[in-house]
């Protein structure tokens, strides 16, 4: 089945979602303006089906973004695998600490053993 079946397929909510920026590309305002966007080799994540993330037209550009914050999903992401922890990134971006793990545990980088609360 190619991709565009499959998009054929999701509800018009997911479809509304994915067209925003859902499925979204970390490195496409660094390609814009010119500079290396080789830090995710993993390429775009999908950020559909995490409940800290949202996609609202019109908001940094329709990016994913953690609820109720303009900071994107990517970047937390990049952050911690530049060797951040979890509460480095909720300090200096002023989050909800238990906000960045879920993120983090969605996006499969964060075993959930080692944030022991």
């Amino acid at each position: 089945m190619s991709r565009d079946e499959e998009f054929e397929l999701l509800p018009e909510e997911e479809k509304t979602a994915r067209r925003a920026g859902a499925l979204s590309w970390p490195d496409r305002k660094m390609q814009r303006w010119g500079l290396p966007t080789h830090w995710r080799e993993a390429g775009p994540f999908d950020w559909t089906g995490c409940d800290e993330v949202e996609v609202v037209v019109g908001k940094v550009s329709g990016v994913p973004v953690l609820v109720k914050t303009r900071m994107p999903a990517d970047s937390v992401l990049q952050h911690f695998e530049w060797d951040e922890t979890p509460e480095e990134i909720a300090d200096t971006f002023d989050l909800n600490i238990e906000q960045v793990r879920a993120v983090l545990r969605f996006a499969g980088v964060l075993d959930r053993t080692a944030i022991a609360a």
